[in-house]
């Protein structure tokens, strides 16, 4: 059986967070105000779907998820890094 078909439609998951000043965009771009910053609500919400999902899947592993990191190097910091690299 596929694990996903003992999913409910409307099954829901939670996950909060105490909005820091590291986690606004004032904090990331100068003179912009200090909101939560939408690249943190988006991991948010991506873990409270995980929570909502965990409970219908073998090990309790959401969906899609992978951790796939690396670091080929140390970076300097004096130049900007971004996803080109690698």
């Amino acid at each position: 059986m596929n694990p996903t078909q003992r999913m409910l439609v409307g099954a829901t998951g939670e996950s909060e967070v105490v909005v820091t000043p590291e986690l606004t965009v004032g904090y990331r771009v100068p003179g912009m105000p200090l909101v939560y910053g939408t690249p943190f609500m988006i991991w948010l919400m991506e873990v409270a779907s995980t929570n909502a999902a965990a409970p219908y899947l073998p090990g309790g592993l959401g969906i899609g998820r992978h951790r796939g990191e690396r670091q080929a190097s140390c970076g300097d910091a004096r130049r900007t890094h971004g996803d080109g690299d690698r």
